[in-house]
This record gives structure tokens, C-alpha cells and sequence, in this order.
């Protein structure tokens, strides 16, 4: 059977995915210390939100891993993006309410969308020869580099939108973080579908 059909949408679908989730991730990434520092009420707290994230993304790759190995990537990609845009959801609001330990708890699980983009990339390789393997996570490695390209731009355009709906500047790079994860989640069991036939396990 030939696979380079859908060895192809499979890639395809990684790159989107690793592009949009990228630039959430970074969008938010870029103010995770300004945030930290307002929300404590110390600049020494500052670097805090970005550890927190990190752990979060360390925790969820170890039982990431386990569950795509049970489920599949395109289910464990999926959960993860919906995580993320919880995660997401949930920081915007703690700016707007201004909970520290409520933002931090939200930056935890955005730290699971991080995890499952990152394990994702092997899913290319999976579908691929191995003399193409190589070339084929490069690809999707690259709509990462896109997707924290453009992140950073949008910040100044979405908090301005955040203030003009008469919320909190600082929490407009989340709320589209948050949509940003819910499109791309929407996309991975949608608009390029990663079936079973696709040899994706």
C-alpha cells in the first residue's frame, strides 16, 4: 500500500498544528513575567509563571508519551490542545481577577498543549521511510519557528482589543492563546483528518 498520500496530510497537519500552537504559546510566553510581577506584587516573582509552565510541560510529556502510545497521536495532540486552550481560558481570567495562584494553575496546564505539540513531532517520522524521516520532522520543527515569528507581533493588536471589550490589556495575549488552541484542536479531528488508516498509532 502506498502511504505517501497521507504521510503528506499527516505532515501537513502537524506543520498547522505546530504553527498555531507556537504562536499561543509564544504569544503568551512574551508577557509571563510582566504578568508574574504585577499579579505578585514582587519583580523577584517574576520568572515564576515561566518556571511553573515548564514543569507543566515536563509532567504532561511523561504521560503524554504513555497515552499516545495507547490512544494515538492525533488523540493525544487533540486532549493536550484542549488543555491548553482551558489552561489558556483559565490565566486570562486570573489576570482580569488578578489570582497569582490561579494564573500559575492555568500556566501548568497550558504547559500539556507545549508537551503534546512536542511529542507530536514524532508522529511525522512514524509515517515516513527512514531515509525521509529526517526531513519530514524538520518540516513540522519549522511551523513551530513560524507560529514564534509571528506570535510576538499580535500581543499590541490583542490587548488593545482586550481593553476595548474593558478587559485587562494583559489578558488579551491569553484569550487568544485560547482560540488559538480551541481552532487548532478543532483542525487536528477536522479539517485534515489523522485516521487509524493513516497509520497513525
Amino acid at each position: 500500500m502506498d502511504y505517501s498520500k497521507p504521510a503528506r496530510k499527516i505532515t501537513i497537519t502537524l506543520f498547522l498544528a505546530m504553527s498555531l500552537g507556537s504562536a499561543g504559546l509564544v504569544l503568551a510566553a512574551t508577557i509571563n513575567s510582566i504578568v508574574g510581577a504585577q499579579l505578585s506584587g514582587n519583580p523577584a516573582w517574576a520568572g515564576v509563571p515561566s518556571a511553573v509552565f515548564l514543569l507543566g510541560t515536563a509532567f504532561a510529556s511523561l504521560g503524554g508519551g504513555y497515552f499516545m502510545e495507547r490512544f494515538g497521536r492525533r488523540g493525544g495532540i487533540s486532549l493536550g490542545l484542549l488543555c491548553g486552550a482551558a489552561g489558556a481560558g483559565l490565566a486570562a481570567k486570573a489576570v482580569v481577577d488578578r489570582s497569582f495562584p490561579a494564573f500559575l494553575f492555568g500556566l501548568a496546564i497550558v504547559g500539556i498543549a507545549q508537551a503534546a505539540l512536542q511529542l507530536g513531532r514524532f508522529a511525522a517520522a512514524e509515517v515516513h521511510p527512514p531515509l525521509e524521516r529526517g526531513r519530514a520532522i524538520s518540516r513540522v520543527v519549522l511551523g513551530g519557528t513560524v507560529g514564534a515569528v509571528f506570535g510576538p507581533w499580535l500581543v499590541g493588536p490583542v490587548g488593545r482589543l482586550a481593553l476595548r471589550a474593558g478587559y485587562e490589556e494583559l489578558a488579551g495575549p491569553f484569550v487568544a492563546g485560547m482560540l488559538l488552541d480551541t481552532d487548532n484542536q478543532t483542525g487536528m479531528n477536522g479539517r485534515i483528518s489523522l485516521n487509524s488508516d493513516d497509520t497513525i498509532h
